[in-house]
């Protein structure tokens, strides 16, 4: 909790709390110092649509999720972190052959590929628009839902973390993943945190008013806390 009042304040968090959470997400904080931006990029993470940022009465920091009802006192994509941690120390303490290496690689690259794809069809399909009150929401036309929350940074951050852990890899392994990139593929021409094109704001504008009364999400509950 107080890491995420000093976020609020426009401040990161101290080298002992960074240090603290790197601990936490099981990160060998002295034979991999080198890979704490896990944890830094971790405190930083966005929250998927579904889930929204709360403080119990102890000033407590937890998560709830406005589809499910389900509340929880880690942040929804905590395990990414565990996951992209566990993979790279893996990854460069293993014995495996130079061929090996590379096929492991490649098969990063084409799921980073696939989610390349479905982050550039997610970011288009939802738009942001205010209620009556000047309050942002952000609705998917696709899918026909809305939420408080923006999705994007969300989706976007995934794929960010996917792509920054295939460099890293590519760079210890001594080979050009470029080279095993296939035509088109992962990184090309995106830049992370595009929103929705302007021609596309522009074809929705008009559908605000009706969108307001229509979409624009429901009050939530009183969020049930997790239990301690």
């Amino acid at each position: 909790a107080q890491t995420k009042s000093r976020q609020q304040q426009g401040l990161k968090p101290s080298g002992p709390e960074l240090i603290a959470y790197a601990r936490y997400l099981s990160i060998d904080v002295v034979n991999d110092n080198d890979l704490l931006w896990i944890a830094e990029e971790a405190l930083n993470a966005p929250l998927p649509s579904e889930w929204t940022e709360h403080f119990d009465q102890s000033d407590r920091v937890f998560y709830y999720n406005s589809s499910t009802h389900v509340s929880s006192w880690t942040h929804p994509l905590e395990y990414l972190y565990r996951e992209t941690y566990q993979l790279i120390a893996s990854f460069r303490s293993s014995s495996t052959s130079h061929k090996e290496r590379q096929d492991k690689l490649l098969a990063l690259q084409d799921e980073a590929h696939r989610l390349e794809a479905e982050v550039q069809q997610e970011i288009t399909a939802w738009t942001e628009h205010e209620d009556e009150h000047g309050h942002k929401f952000y609705f998917n036309r696709r899918l026909g839902k809305s939420s408080w929350t923006d999705p994007r940074p969300a989706k976007c951050h995934i794929l960010y973390l996917k792509m920054k852990t295939i460099r890293l890899l590519s760079q210890f392994s001594g080979i050009n993943v470029m080279d095993l990139a296939p035509s088109g593929g992962a990184g090309q021409g995106f830049e992370v945190g595009d929103n929705a094109p302007d021609s596309e704001r522009k074809r929705n504008k008009s559908k605000g008013e009706r969108m307001k009364k229509e979409h624009t999400p429901r009050s939530a509950r009183q969020e049930q806390q997790p239990d301690p």
